[in-house]
């Protein structure tokens, strides 16, 4: 997790295998992860949808031009919740 939470603090794109770590990672958590294109949309056509099986928290979701920049959106929110407080 730590790995996943210091790239998403860099300014630069996701490798897909951190791209797939972070898929990896918050299903471990029993939460579920939704990535999206919608090729109908000119605009923020990829869709990241971060949500918790228990209510635990409300549903994240960005929408963005590229899926990197809307997963690391989304993964930014995710690790701000207070769960990941120590």
């Amino acid at each position: 997790m730590e790995n996943i939470k210091d790239a998403i603090g860099s300014n630069k794109d996701l490798t897909n295998d951190q791209i797939i770590d972070a898929f990896k990672m918050i299903g471990a958590m029993g939460d579920i992860i939704i990535f999206k294109n919608d090729g109908l949309r000119s605009k923020n056509s990829f869709s990241v949808i971060i949500s918790s099986s228990t209510g635990k928290f409300d549903s994240i979701r960005f929408d963005a031009d590229s899926l990197n920049n809307a997963l690391i959106a989304c993964l930014r929110k995710y690790f701000d919740l207070p769960l990941f407080s120590s």
